[in-house]
Order: C-alpha cells, then structure tokens, then sequence
C-alpha cells in the first residue's frame, strides 16, 4: 500500500517534504509518517527543536509501537522511528494517533448546499454593493 492510498483509507492529507517526497504530517513538531518501503510504511515521532524534548511522549509511544509489534527503526532520547504495516488496523491506527495526525472533515451534502447558498447570497451582496459605490461615483 503507497502513502497516497493510506491516507486515502485513512481520510488523511499527503504533503511534500523539503526533498519532495509525499508524507502524511502531525502536530507533534516534525512528526510525519512516509513511504519506507514497498510493502510498509514509516512513523518518525520527531519533536519541536526549538521546544523543550518530550521524552515521556516518546516513550509512551516507543512502548505502545514495540508492544503492537512494529518494528523500532531509530531510537533517540526524545524522536525516533518505527515501520509498520500499513494493512494492519492496530498499526494504523497507532501510527496515525501517536503523530497527532489530522483527519480530514467530512461534511454532509446538506451542510455542503446551505454554505454554498451562503458564499453566493455574500457574493452577490458584494457586487450590489460595488456596483451601488461605482454609480455614487459617476
């Protein structure tokens, strides 16, 4: 399974790194989950560098991925990483919530028209306006 069709599972963003390549991003510093090889994925848990270390965060999801059964990639005092199976639910799931990784909304048809009626009414109201302005000039 590539990043892309993950996330698409998933209801997550892909984004470009700083080399280009797709990952998935999470609020936890540079956290992010990437493609690492062909048949599995990668969760680097990396922390702010310009804010103290969360070792505790670390460690608790160092213990919850090593007892899932993920396999420990890299292992720092406060970052590291794992590889895991992307078919795996447990796996998934752990990877995506121990990033902090944000799923996109899902909004309902219903929800969807009546914002839409709204931006037209406020479009609309705009160029009434504009128009009643140019008309005060001339």
């Amino acid at each position: 399974m590539t990043i892309s069709e993950f996330a698409a599972h998933h209801r997550l963003k892909v984004t470009k790194d700083q080399c280009s390549d797709p990952v998935i991003l999470g609020r936890i510093g540079l956290s992010n989950i990437y493609g690492y090889s062909d048949d599995a994925l990668g969760v680097a848990f990396i922390t702010p560098a310009d804010k103290p270390p969360r070792t505790n965060l670390w460690h608790k999801f160092k213990t919850r991925c090593l007892a899932a059964g993920m396999t420990l990639v890299q292992c720092g005092g406060s970052e590291g990483a794992f590889s895991f199976d992307p078919e795996n639910t447990a796996h998934a799931k752990l990877a995506i919530t121990g990033i902090r990784a944000r799923a996109k909304r899902r909004i309902s048809p219903e929800l969807s028209a009546a914002k839409a009626a709204q931006l037209h009414a406020v479009r609309h109201a705009r160029i009434l306006a504009r128009n009643t302005r140019q008309e005060q000039l001339f």
